[in-house]
């Protein structure tokens, strides 16, 4: 595997990236006016895309909510659990950086969940599930 390397998503042109992802992995694509500004797509020197992630920056809290964690399906096991790795570190740098050390965030994957708490997150609750609406 190569260096991996992050840069902040692009809206405009990575967004097609994601729908692509979520649908290959049978996961719901988000809406695009659902994403935060701050999110991170992880790439090696080639340019290859491996996953993203997004972080919501609470205005009234310390709070920051990690989601919108998606990768590439042609990844190996290993490739997701690098890129995972590197997007908690970036994301947890920014929301840090930014005043909200404190961070939260739903995980639906036992191998994820068990990633985050070797990184010092704690489970809060089992079994959640997290539910969207698009309100117009």
């Amino acid at each position: 595997m190569k260096k991996l390397q992050v840069r902040m998503f692009d809206k405009e042109n990575d967004f097609k990236i994601l729908v692509n992802w979520a649908i290959a992995i049978k996961q719901v694509v988000p809406h695009p006016t659902a994403l935060p500004g701050v999110g991170s797509m992880v790439v090696d020197e080639d340019g290859k895309k491996y996953g993203v992630g997004f972080l919501y920056l609470s205005t009234d809290t310390p709070v920051s909510v990690l989601e919108w964690v998606y990768f590439n399906p042609e990844c190996s096991p290993k490739e997701k659990v690098a890129t995972f790795k590197v997007i908690l570190n970036v994301l947890e740098d920014i929301a840090n950086k930014e005043g909200h050390p404190v961070m939260f965030a739903g995980s639906a994957s036992p191998g994820l969940t068990r990633i985050m708490e070797k990184a010092g997150w704690t489970k809060t609750i089992t079994g959640m599930d997290h539910l969207i609406k698009l309100i117009k």
